[in-house]
């Protein structure tokens, strides 16, 4: 950082394990680490960052799009110290003049995503005409491409933006859409069985980002269709099995 003295710091790095991000300690870690990260930055000239938070800081508890002024009420260790770490940062580059802008990333997907995660696994299962059981998929999540979240983090990087602001489609579709899209992307619908799990009883179910920041102020617009998405998404899978 001394020999750099980098200007602007785009921070994406945490714990993300798929199946124990949500409880892994290593979150404390990764807080700490960052909080370093931003003091270092700032101490050697940084004059603006940005970070990736997530959309489990929010409560989680209706059905109305998130907006970047609901009150954070995360209820994981994965959102916890996600929050803890925005405040202490944000505090930090307001005190010492560096402006932090905060990314909220709900749902991502995508090519090279890492089995342990709904988009990897189903894609997986049906390259290799495995049958696929799942809930009834009626909850409904906010999916962006990671192609476009990266966008959006260098628009944001681009900006004058700062605090959080959410990185979302803006539109909650059933899990159930998503698997069927995958579905008929692979040809085997007939391998899907709905209705076969359970629904978690703390599962919400919906969960949506309010984007008027991403597209108003931003100027920030997705250019990855869900439907085109999953599909590069299937073939990316169909490519390793080849």
């Amino acid at each position: 950082m001394a020999s750099v003295r980098p200007t602007h710091l785009l921070h994406l790095a945490w714990t993300a394990t798929p199946g124990r991000f949500w409880t892994d300690t290593a979150n404390l870690q990764w807080s700490a680490a960052t909080l370093s990260l931003f003091q270092a930055f700032r101490s050697h000239g940084g004059s603006r960052a940005v970070m990736a938070g997530t959309g489990a800081e929010y409560a989680w508890t209706g059905s109305s799009p998130l907006r970047e002024s609901d009150e954070t009420a995360p209820h994981t260790l994965y959102g916890i110290a996600k929050d803890a770490t925005r405040r202490m940062v944000c505090a930090a580059g307001e005190t010492a003049g560096v402006p932090v802008a905060w990314g909220r990333i709900f749902w991502l997907y995508g090519p090279a995503e890492p089995p342990g995660r709904l988009v990897s696994d189903v894609a997986r299962a049906l390259v290799c005409g495995e049958v696929v059981e799942t809930t009834e998929g009626r909850q409904a999540r906010d999916f962006l491409h990671v192609d476009d979240v990266a966008g959006a983090f260098l628009c944001a990087l681009a900006s004058d933006w700062h605090g959080p602001f959410n990185i979302g489609s803006g539109r909650a579709v059933p899990v159930r859409e998503l698997v069927e899209a995958l579905a008929a992307a692979s040809g085997r619908p007939e391998l899907v069985r709905f209705g076969i799990r359970p629904t978690p009883a703390t599962d919400p179910a919906r969960v949506e980002a309010d984007v008027s920041v991403l597209r108003d102020i931003l100027k920030f617009r997705p250019e990855t269709s869900l439907e085109k998405g999953l599909a590069e998404t299937y073939a990316w899978w169909l490519a390793q099995q080849s």
